[in-house]
């Protein structure tokens, strides 16, 4: 199982967690086995080749579910990251502009002072 980390609706950071249900993991983890144990394949008149290429196919559909699964748990992990990055960007761009504009205040009060004091210079 993967470690999610702290990806949002997953738990808490480190914690591993399942997706699926353990019950409905247990029963999708050999729908042709519980299917054979049953007696629908017996029924269904199948050689051994026939049996073996159904299982082989479950096989390589839960393969594939699995491998899916963990595209999609990269990708919110991926995207949680980004846009956390984004907001941190944000958050400093503010605070940049921030500090920009009372540099800029602190400037035209110091040329206004100095306005001031030429303009009382020359009279």
């Amino acid at each position: 199982m993967p470690d999610l980390g702290d990806t949002p609706g997953y738990g808490w950071p480190g914690q591993q967690v399942s997706t699926v249900p353990s019950s409905v993991r247990q029963d999708m983890s050999s729908p042709v086995a519980t299917a054979f144990k049953d007696g629908v394949l017996d029924s269904l008149g199948l050689t051994a080749s026939e049996r073996h290429n159904l299982f082989r196919k479950s096989d390589r559909a839960r393969d594939m579910y699995e491998a899916a699964t963990s595209e999609k748990i990269a990708m919110i992990q991926f995207w949680r990251r980004s846009t956390h990055q984004a907001a941190e960007a944000n958050g400093l761009e503010r605070i940049e502009r921030q500090q920009w504009m009372h540099n800029l205040s602190l400037l035209r009060e110091h040329m206004q002072y100095d306005f001031q004091n030429y303009q009382d210079d020359l009279a």
